[in-house]
């Protein structure tokens, strides 16, 4: 009797064993077949994914990384009027306008004169409503380089479909224009009170030699863009 029971019970655990290996053997040969469709199911549940709020405001889908740059990369002219911030109303990238809030994480400008070991200030806002604005920082940072590029990394979040930055143009510290364009985007030059957000007016005919990096969201269609200057 004890060697009937023995026989069952080792019998009983080879066909477990069996099994086991089964449906491990039609795992594997289900994730040969669709790996992608295997990964995305757990034990036969749908894994749902949540977006990361670094997304806030668009899907990764449809999040571009790169540099807005309108200008060409010739300078022409000089602002006309000092105590203001002068730069570009960012609205676009590679010609697609920005949908959601995004994050600055670098501006790149043009000093034509001015600065050298002095410092200048950096200016951003958001939410252009008529010629207002709402000011999300301003900075003094070194401009070590008259007559060319100078950059600085920063860490701005903007919120809506626009953002504004540029150099505050005072006491010599002068930011450079220029009449050229880049990848078909137009005119964006701006100028605006820099401390209070207020006479904000497009300048006809200029981009200023303003460049902005960081995550933006744009139309699903483009997923990234860079323009590199000439």
């Amino acid at each position: 009797m004890k060697r009937l029971f023995t026989l069952i019970v080792a019998g009983v655990m080879t066909f477990g064993l069996v099994a086991s290996v089964d449906a491990a053997g039609g795992a594997a040969a289900k994730r040969a077949e669709n790996p992608a469709a295997f990964d995305s199911t757990a034990r036969g549940a749908e894994v749902k994914r949540l977006p990361s709020p670094i997304f806030a405001g668009g899907s990764p889908a449809n999040r571009a990384v790169g540099t807005i740059q309108y200008d060409n990369g010739a300078f022409t002219a000089v602002p006309g009027t000092t105590s203001f911030c002068w730069g570009n109303r960012f609205n676009t990238a590679a010609g697609n306008p920005l949908t959601a809030s995004g994050t600055i994480s670098q501006l790149s400008w043009f000093m034509a004169s001015g600065a050298g070991t002095d410092n200048v200030f950096l200016s951003y806002f958001d939410q252009l409503a008529g010629s207002t604005a709402n000011v999300i920082a301003s900075v003094s940072v070194p401009a070590p380089n008259p007559g060319g590029f100078n950059t600085r990394a920063t860490a701005v979040n903007y919120v809506g479909n626009t953002f504004l930055a540029g150099v505050w143009f005072v006491s010599g510290d002068t930011p450079g224009l220029g009449s050229g364009t880049t990848g078909g985007q137009g005119f964006h030059a701006m100028l605006i009170n820099d401390i209070v957000g207020t006479g904000y007016q497009p300048v006809a005919s200029f981009n200023a030699l303003v460049r902005a990096s960081g995550n933006v969201v744009i139309p699903v269609e483009l997923t990234g863009f860079e323009v590199v200057s000439d």
